[in-house]
């Protein structure tokens, strides 16, 4: 399986956990960086920017960088995404940013690991 192919199913499956756990999908495409997409989500008025990663079987569950860097960065790609005019609506909202991490175990299985709260307690 490619890894654009891998990304999007990992983002898809993401999307639909998310949904079944009540979160409303703002924006399934968030550009994070080059080549890199997460999804933005409305958690009962919590803005959250959810980082998604994903390794196939024989792997271990992707790590999590909580390097000062990694939320320098994510920082400035949430800065991005609220410059946007789809962002308009959102005024005076907490911001979270939550990870979700996927080892592929096959065709149609895998095990998803959503860590709410990426840097400690909610943000803005």
């Amino acid at each position: 399986m490619t890894t654009s192919i891998l990304s999007d199913r990992i983002n898809a499956a993401a999307i639909r956990f998310l949904e079944r756990q009540g979160y409303k999908i703002i924006d399934p495409a968030w550009d994070i960086a080059e080549g890199q997409t997460g999804i933005v989500a409305d958690d009962k008025g919590t803005l959250v920017f959810v980082e998604t990663a994903a390794s196939q079987a024989g792997s271990d569950m992707p790590a999590e960088d909580e390097s000062d860097e990694s939320r320098r960065a994510s920082e400035g790609a949430v800065a991005r995404w609220l410059a946007t005019p789809q962002a308009a609506e959102f005024e005076d909202i907490p911001i979270r940013f939550d990870v979700i991490r996927v080892l592929v175990i096959g065709a149609d299985r895998a095990l998803l690991r959503h860590h709410i709260g990426r840097f400690g307690i909610a943000a803005c």
